[in-house]
C-alpha cells in the first residue's frame, strides 16, 4: 500500500506496539514492513509525489 508522511505512519504503528522493519533495498522509495494481528505480512511504501 502507498502511504504519505510515511515516517509519521510508522510511528503511529511503532506507538501502538507493531513492529516496523525498514527495507532500504530498493531506494529512492521508502518501504517498510510490519504484520496485522493475525500475522499477515503488511508492506508500506512511501507515496509518490
Amino acid at each position: 500500500m502507498a502511504v504519505s508522511e510515511i515516517d509519521d505512519f510508522a510511528a503511529r504503528l511503532e506507538e501502538l506496539g507493531a513492529l516496523v522493519v525498514w527495507d532500504e533495498s530498493l531506494p529512492p522509495r521508502r518501504r517498510f514492513y510490519t504484520q496485522d494481528p493475525v500475522g499477515n505480512l503488511l508492506e508500506f511504501v512511501e507515496a509518490t509525489p
